[in-house]
């Protein structure tokens, strides 16, 4: 059976010039649209598949939405490969361009990324160093002793929490305020051993990305690789993607 776009999904799928924002709940047909429009693109525009960027929230989403795309351009007559699409989670959009364009970054080969877990143990690993910052507890909000492990916890959302507003550790070191000093101080250390580890953590990822783009040349060839560039589930409350995005 054929689904039929209902009069807001059809204007969503028609709309392919031009910024979109697509406000929707669960089960409205947001990744049908997605689709519907990605093959109208193809099939109306002549666009090259791979000048378009779609991201979506996990890699799950990404390989479904890429077989059902290649299954709907399959039934108007193969326009475009899907498989030229670049399709992924923003993460791992970002990964593999700063693996493209690693020698512009501090990044090193074969670069490790830390999941949550990871990150918390290296940060535990070094916990003595954080410790040491005058203040640290208070920034983070600790009352009263903590085991390293709950420390290291509490240490390394912060960290990401700051990674994610965008804000620099030389920016907060500039603050009056104790708090905004030690958390300052406690980002740079991070930032510092990280690099000498060759470590990346998902926020990270995020941090050397609009380090890249602020590279006036790669950012100009980045930006022409894409003609239509399209997010699933676009979180508007983290700072620094809004940015790069």
């Amino acid at each position: 059976m054929i689904a039929v776009p209902n009069k807001a999904q059809a204007a969503v799928i028609s709309k392919i010039s031009g910024p979109l924002l697509v406000v929707a709940g669960p089960g409205s047909g947001k990744t049908f649209c997605l689709v519907e429009r990605v093959a109208n693109i193809l099939r109306t525009e002549n666009t090259d598949p791979s000048r378009i960027l779609i991201s979506t929230f996990t890699e799950k989403a990404a390989k479904e939405l890429v077989t059902r795309i290649t299954s709907k351009l399959g039934g108007i007559g193969a326009v475009a490969n899907p498989l030229d699409l670049t399709v992924g989670t923003l993460h791992s959009i970002f990964l593999k361009l700063l693996e493209e364009f690693r020698a512009h970054t501090r990044l090193q080969k074969n670069c490790t990324v830390l999941d949550q877990f990871d990150q918390q143990y290296f940060v535990f690993q070094q916990i003595r160093e954080f410790r040491e910052i005058e203040g640290i507890e208070q920034a983070l909000g600790l009352n009263g002793p903590q085991s390293s492990w709950r420390f290291a916890g509490s240490l390394s959302a912060w960290l990401n929490k700051i990674s994610e507003e965008g804000v620099s550790g030389e920016e907060m070191i500039k603050s009056n305020t104790p708090e905004m000093l030690a958390s300052g101080q406690a980002y740079n250390l991070y930032q510092k051993i990280l690099r000498e580890f060759n470590y990346l953590d998902f926020s990270t990822i995020q941090v050397e990305m609009l380090r890249l783009l602020d590279n006036p040349t790669v950012c100009d060839e980045i930006q022409g690789r894409f003609d239509y560039l399209m997010i699933d589930e676009y979180q508007d409350t983290n700072t620094i993607q809004e940015k790069i995005i």
